[in-house]
């Protein structure tokens, strides 16, 4: 049985630790207070942009540039951990996909390229920012156009943002952009020519910030429950710790009290 000081140096580390997870966790919700706001104001945006990209097509993209036959996959994760199994169980579930034959993969956020080399997953690193902004978006749609002529398929592996609680890992197609392609019913101003490319780039580009913006969501929801919880059971165990820690010094007390009882009786009698 562990005594008053083993017990003291417990408790000082327990509640350490649980005033660490409490500042964590006022951060996180900060962060996920501001992000959250973000996402709800981006997603539908970026989401319609994705329908109006297929009306355009590849070529509004990438003129006559024709894509590979291979995929290229773009995960988003967390740069740090501390998020629960966010990131670990986004890489698992890449881990299982049915991949094509010529395949490459592209990780925004740090601690998923550390999981990646840990697993033996060759994959290529893309920084990116706890809040991403539109220019990572720009940044990113530029290695997308350097990689086309090779890689063809473009599919974004992340964590759909559900609620607090629920982040679902997903994949989802961004190219090729010409399943549904028409453009009859569009009227272009001054021309065509001038108005379909950029706006063809431009609702790629908001269609990115949409994942990046709600895989950011997710990061900081996982990271802000996982602190809860962390600070919830260091309050647990520091008061099954003080309780343990009275009740030593409680017994001691007795034991002395019933000593010095003792021996009170015995210079009485003797």
């Amino acid at each position: 049985m562990a005594g008053q000081r083993e017990l003291k140096k417990h408790l000082i580390g327990i509640q350490t630790t649980g005033k660490l997870a409490a500042a964590m966790k006022t951060v996180a919700t900060a962060k996920f207070s501001r992000l959250s706001a973000i996402n709800g104001k981006v997603q539908e945006y970026a989401v319609r942009c994705g329908e109006i990209l297929k009306d355009f097509g590849n070529e509004a993209l990438f003129g006559d540039i024709r894509g590979g036959d291979g995929c290229l996959y773009i995960m988003f994760t967390g740069n740090k951990g501390l998020c629960g199994g966010y990131n670990s169980e986004l890489c698992a579930y890449y881990e299982e996909l049915e991949k094509e034959a010529s395949h490459k993969l592209i990780v925004c956020g740090k601690k998923g390229v550390e999981l990646c080399r840990a697993k033996g997953i060759k994959a290529e690193s893309f920084t990116l920012g706890d809040t991403p902004d539109y220019t990572d978006a720009g940044r990113l749609y530029e290695l997308i156009a350097a990689e086309h002529p090779k890689y063809g398929t473009v599919k974004l592996v992340y964590r759909n943002f559900k609620n607090i609680m629920t982040q679902t890992p997903t994949v989802s197609t961004l190219l090729p952009a010409d399943m549904d392609c028409n453009t009859d019913n569009v009227i272009f101003f001054p021309s065509k020519e001038e108005v379909e490319a950029p706006m063809a780039i431009m609702c790629l580009k908001a269609r990115l910030y949409g994942v990046m913006i709600e895989a950011a969501t997710g990061v900081q929801a996982a990271t802000l429950m996982t602190m809860r919880n962390a600070a919830d059971n260091a309050e647990e165990e520091a008061l099954k710790t003080k309780t343990e820690l009275n009740r030593i010094r409680q017994n001691e007390l007795t034991t002395d009290v019933i000593e010095s009882a003792s021996g009170a009786n015995n210079d009485f009698y003797s």
